[in-house]
């Protein structure tokens, strides 16, 4: 498939999710995505710009060497669980992604001598469904321990001693005149 998108930031809403095997045999979770926008960053905004809305998949293959990076992959988009099978529909703890929106990023490859698109969930920001308190409790219950041990090896800092000395306005005889001036 040729490359529709450029490559870079989208916006994209999961439709469905689904478990298959790659030709090596691997355990692929593969997210089907609808793109909804383009995603831009300049300076400390965020942009979103309109785009033709197409269907994409985003391909999460687990070896040894990825598993900890699809983890993270996972995390970022909402996932907390235990077990790889409650992202399967049969299970009755089933997560169902279907609806998640989050950043995603297109990259371009070459495939067997054709350019083509390679989705993956992007890293850092995302716009992923805000959390309330009740979230925040859990996620304090299971990482309680680093917690504890952030909090004892803090370090400690002091307290200033003296307030800062006032800023001082420049003096007339500090400011150029006219005549000083280049033009």
């Amino acid at each position: 498939m040729p490359c529709e998108y450029d490559a870079g930031e989208y916006q994209v809403r999961v439709v469905h999710q689904a478990w298959e095997q790659t030709s090596n045999d691997n355990p692929m979770l593969v997210l089907n995505v609808t793109v909804l926008a383009r995603v831009e960053r300049r300076e400390e905004e965020t942009f979103r710009s309109p785009v033709t809305e197409r269907d994409r998949r985003i391909r999460m293959v687990f070896t040894d060497k990825t598993v900890d990076y699809r983890l993270e992959e996972l995390r970022r988009i909402g996932w907390l669980g235990t077990s790889f099978a409650d992202l399967h529909p049969a299970t009755p703890n089933y997560h169902d992604f279907a609806g998640y929106e989050f950043v995603a990023r297109c990259e371009h490859r070459e495939y067997k001598g054709k350019p083509q698109e390679e989705w993956s969930v992007q890293r850092g920001d995302t716009a992923g469904k805000p959390l309330d308190l009740r979230d925040l409790r859990t996620l304090d219950t299971l990482y309680s321990k680093n917690l504890a041990a952030g909090a004892r090896t803090a370090p400690s800092v002091a307290a200033p001693s003296s307030p800062a000395p006032a800023a001082q306005s420049p003096s007339p005889s500090d400011e150029a005149d006219e005549s000083d001036l280049p033009f």
